[in-house]
């Protein structure tokens, strides 16, 4: 289970990512 937090984790961190080069594009 813990395995699936980390991954979890990892793939909020990648969304904030990908939100902020979508601002950047946008401008």
């Amino acid at each position: 289970m813990e395995n699936y937090q980390n991954l979890n984790e990892r793939v909020i961190h990648i969304k904030d990512n990908i939100e902020e080069v979508n601002r950047l594009i946008e401008e």
